[in-house]
């Protein structure tokens, strides 16, 4: 049996070897690069086993030198190509091993064309000849001498056109301009279906093809310092660098994103503000300046000029879905539930279900008290994120979980359901799910079983950071640790934990403020310090969490106006509490019921 010949069918796919084509059931073709194509061809025909990456880089790029980020990249394609038509989770990345073509192939062969005879169907024309052509008089002879010529010089013309046409296509198919382009819009898809390693290396490939592209070195960098964990912010800084080091011609609003994406690399959030302003100023139509100045507003704490930035980038380029997760998720942290359903309403088909979308749209129906709706959603996010990756995945079941606590379904079982998730996951992998389950005990008053799960999530992460000797970075949020220990009353643990920081931030300084405050709340004899040490915290980092305490501790002492102020201002950051504070949901429904019954 000849490979050459092969089809191989699978899913709405069939790939000819013979004409080196992919194409869908009803005729569409699939456009893959060779080094595309023959990578696919030999994942499937190996498809029974796992293909490791040195194994790919031997038999697809043969003697070339080339490195690992080749089969990456080619990986990458791929499954963005597959995807747009409901094969992304085709190739399986198997962890440490390579990869594994995990859809049931069709394998035949071409059926043999039948070629007609050349005699068949014609009338062979019999008689003299000398007699026939003697019978067409001369001029029309001579008429039709002078068509068959203009025809074929038409003929040749044609030909030299199409033949020009050819090359000039084949050249800028072949330019570095038009495959950096490429690589640059498959970084964008990339990212904006949430493989962001994918579109940080589309990015630089698109920048390495053709130094000129400024918004390829600004985008990857962006991306980068988003990514503010490990050596990302550093290396932010370095394409930034080459960017200025390589003698580019750089426009005044790219020279002002350049400023405003290293002042948030060096974490001057003013500067960032000041330049990224500038930028949309200069270039009203740009949409990555508008994206850019939303989000470092939302990490300002400027909610509303953050919702203004994302509406003008999605008005601008609604298949952005950056700026759709920042719309809708600064909606929600203001409570404009109703503002985000509609929103998502409105968006592309395609927008609409990208896992990260989904979930800030759960989020919404969520805070409408629309749980159902909400879990539908979560779940469908869940459908729709690839694989590989985790983090969406994980996220959109943990507000799935969330919706099911608000729900009124019993906090046990939202807990047992956490178990069985916890069991699928590798040990350092379940760091934040025991920190989730941690929280669900807490509020249901498990508080000794809650402490339990707290203190195994800190192993994990601090076991982590040993091993990769990063002390700055681990799997969880400690800080948020440290107020679930004072929760369930264990003080001198979250006391202990927070000392081993920085006693300057301004987070760690209310995380002591909360702690101190809970101590107070716990006491017998509690003073209205302990309404001081909540109001104290959230001065230094407003957490929603601060005003929920401070509201039970001034409700304990009488105070019935002071209780109902802060508890409402905790509920008019409801959307912010229910994204942000895992486990801790029941918090809620705690909080409008005491709300309903206080007499002032």
């Amino acid at each position: 049996m000849n490979n050459l010949l092969k089809q191989y069918k699978f899913g709405v796919f069939c790939l000819d070897l013979n004409l080196k084509c992919l194409s869908t059931k009803d005729g569409q073709t699939i456009d893959l690069t060779p080094k595309a194509m023959s990578v696919l061809s030999y994942l499937i025909e190996n498809r029974h086993r796992v293909v490791t990456k040195e194994e790919l880089l031997s038999n697809v790029w043969q003697e070339a030198v080339v490195n690992d980020s080749n089969v990456h990249v080619n990986i990458s394609n791929l499954r963005t190509a597959l995807g747009r038509h409901g094969g992304a989770r085709f190739i399986q990345t198997v962890s440490t091993q390579g990869y594994r073509f995990a859809e049931p192939v069709e394998e035949q062969l071409p059926e043999p064309s039948k070629r007609p005879r050349a005699t068949e169907g014609r009338d062979v024309p019999v008689g003299n000849p000398e007699r026939r052509k003697s019978e067409i008089p001369a001029i029309l002879r001579s008429l039709l001498r002078r068509r068959l010529l203009l025809a074929a010089l038409a003929v040749a013309v044609l030909l030299a056109v199409s033949f020009a046409g050819f090359w000039v296509y084949r050249y800028r198919r072949h330019s570095p301009r038009y495959i950096a382009s490429k690589y640059l819009a498959d970084a964008i898809r990339a990212h904006n279906a949430g493989h962001d390693e994918d579109g940080i290396g589309h990015a630089r490939d698109a920048f390495l093809r053709d130094p000129s592209l400024v918004r390829a070195y600004l985008l990857a960098a962006w991306w980068e310092s988003g990514n503010a964990v490990d050596d990302r912010t550093a290396q932010a800084g370095e394409i930034l660098d080459q960017l200025k080091n390589g003698n580019v011609v750089v426009s005044a609003t790219e020279d002002a994103l350049e400023m405003g994406i290293r002042a948030d690399n060096g974490g001057d959030v003013a500067q960032a503000l000041e330049a990224f302003n500038k930028a949309t100023l200069l270039s009203p139509g740009n949409a990555d300046a508008w994206g850019m100045y939303g989000f470092e507003a939302y990490r300002n704490h400027e909610f509303d000029i953050a919702v203004m930035a994302f509406r003008k980038c999605v008005s601008i380029e609604p298949q952005n879905t950056d700026c759709v997760v920042g719309q809708l998720t600064t909606q929600n942290e203001l409570n404009q539930f109703d503002q985000s359903v509609k929103l998502f309403s409105s968006l592309p088909e395609s927008v609409k279900e990208t896992p990260r979308v989904l979930e800030m749209y759960g989020y919404a129906e969520m805070g409408q008290k629309n749980y159902q709706n909400a879990i539908d959603a979560f779940e469908l996010g869940i459908r729709r994120a690839p694989a590989d990756e985790s983090s969406a995945i994980n996220a959109s079941k943990k507000g799935m979980f969330q919706a099911k606590l608000l729900r009124g379904d019993d906090p046990i079982d939202v807990v047992s359901s956490i178990e069985d998730e916890i069991q699928t996951y590798p040990k350092q992998q379940t760091a934040d799910w025991e920190l989730y389950r941690a929280a669900v005990y807490a509020v249901a008053g498990l508080k000794s079983e809650a402490t339990n799960h707290v203190s195994q999530a800190l192993t994990i992460s601090d076991n982590w950071r040993k091993h990769h000797r990063k002390i700055d970075v681990g799997l969880i949020d400690d800080y948020y640790a440290y107020r679930l220990y004072a929760i369930c009353g264990d003080f001198d643990k979250a006391e202990q934990g927070a000392d081993d920081f920085d006693q300057q931030d301004p987070e760690l300084i209310a995380v002591e403020s909360f702690i101190e405050g809970m101590r107070e709340l716990a006491s017998p004899n509690m003073t209205r310090d302990a309404a001081m040490k909540f109001q104290k915290g959230y001065e230094r980092y407003p957490d929603p969490l601060y005003d929920y305490y401070r509201g039970q501790a001034l409700l304990k002492l009488g105070d019935a106006a002071g209780a109902k102020q802060a508890l409402r201002r905790f509920l008019d950051h409801r959307g912010e509490f229910q994204q942000n504070s895992i486990g801790l949901a029941l918090l809620i429904p705690r909080a409008e019921k005491t709300l309903a019954e206080i007499k002032e």
